[in-house]
């Protein structure tokens, strides 16, 4: 099958008269963006005799596709445009996502929050154009993504959830197929390797093999391989899960910088993550769009509405039940809790200044904390 998809490829011309081409570029593109993002591409990869045998296919299809592929030049939009989305697997009644609307300006960032099964995944992945809306379009400049194809997907790099990487690649190995896979000349290439190596700090284990890293290495190489094309728009679906608190910071930190030039759409619903990167967020839940807004006015919202009281275990009991519990510490035979809404009459508390975990809790989801 990869043998198949490079084969295929050599005939593919995107800006010239070719027009036989674009229904094949349109397959292959999708079929490789899958196997991509679901991992399935390390085992096709698995049954070749050695690294180097697809470095040379793939390089000598790249030489053929630098002279006769080029990529739609853009001019710089004002916004990506959400109108309407809806999305449902094949065979099932239910919607993942339903009218799904809201807009990103030139440059912003942007955090998708929302609880574990709220669509925040199927929403970055229907952006990164691996899976279609079912209904609704997503628009770039004007355009609609799905029909800029290539042309879109050069502009992105997208940072799934959960990937796999081709057990024998070093992380050198990892970003040279895949600067190879987007195009990149092999002139240019080599230097950009050590550019983005460099940026999330792997520069000195470039040439350990990817599946002796950490975890926190392996969300690393995964921004490596994300950015290496320099895009303009960066999609990363939960990029800090699994990470230890000191992780998560240098992580947050390299987003951060990296994203000051470019549109950012980070899924998470980890506060520390929104505060660090975003400055708008996008609330979902259960696939439907709650609310949207600067991270600043949206807490404001619960300005007065939260509370922070001591109250003996027996009261507890009776205020978890009534109001929204944001926080809570064990004190012995009492229990110190953070809450939002009303006061409550039977617990002598005082009002706290709010934040963004206070906001999405009372707006009726849960995010977790950085311990």
């Amino acid at each position: 099958i990869a043998l198949a998809l490079f084969a295929a490829m050599r005939y593919i011309t995107v800006g010239s008269v070719v027009v036989y081409a674009n229904n094949i570029q349109r397959f292959i593109s999708s079929i490789t963006s899958l196997l991509l993002v679901s991992g399935q591409l390390s085992v096709l990869l698995s049954r070749l005799t050695s690294t180097r045998e697809l470095f040379e296919m793939a390089n000598e299809d790249t030489e053929n596709l630098q002279q006769n592929l080029t990529y739609t030049e853009i001019s710089e939009p004002t916004l990506i445009e959400f109108k309407n989305v809806w999305f449902k697997y094949p065979l099932c009644d239910s919607y993942v996502l339903e009218d799904i609307s809201f807009k990103v300006s030139k440059d912003e960032k942007i955090s998708i929050v929302g609880e574990n099964g709220a669509g925040k995944s199927t929403l970055m992945r229907i952006m990164a154009t691996v899976d279609f809306p079912t209904k609704g379009n997503i628009r770039y400049g004007g355009e609609d993504i799905f029909d800029m194809d290539e042309g879109y997907r050069s502009l992105i790099g997208y940072m799934p959830q959960d990937y796999s990487v081709y057990p024998g690649f070093t992380a050198k190995d990892f970003l040279e197929y895949m600067g190879v896979l987007k195009g990149i000349p092999k002139t240019k290439l080599k230097d950009r390797i050590m550019e983005v190596l460099e940026f999330v700090n792997l520069s000195e284990v470039a040439d350990r093999k990817v599946k002796t890293f950490s975890g926190g290495m392996k969300r690393r190489i995964g921004i490596a391989q994300a950015v290496i094309n320099d895009p303009k728009i960066l999609i990363l679906d939960e990029p800090t899960a699994g990470l230890d608190p000191k992780e998560r910071i240098r992580f947050s930190n390299i987003i951060s910088d990296m994203g000051k030039d470019k549109i950012v759409l980070l899924s998470t619903h980890i506060v520390s993550d929104i505060e660090a990167i975003a400055a708008e967020l996008v609330v979902v839940k259960k696939g439907k769009v709650l609310e949207t807004g600067n991270v600043d006015e949206l807490v404001w919202k619960v300005g007065g509405q939260v509370w922070e009281t001591v109250v003996s275990q027996e009261v507890y009991q009776t205020l978890r039940k009534e109001r929204s519990v944001i926080h809570l510490k064990q004190m012995g035979r009492e229990v110190q809790v953070r809450f939002a809404g009303e006061e409550y009459p039977e617990a002598e508390g005082s009002r706290a200044e709010p934040t963004l975990e206070d906001y999405y809790v009372f707006a009726g989801g849960s995010m977790e904390e950085n311990s």
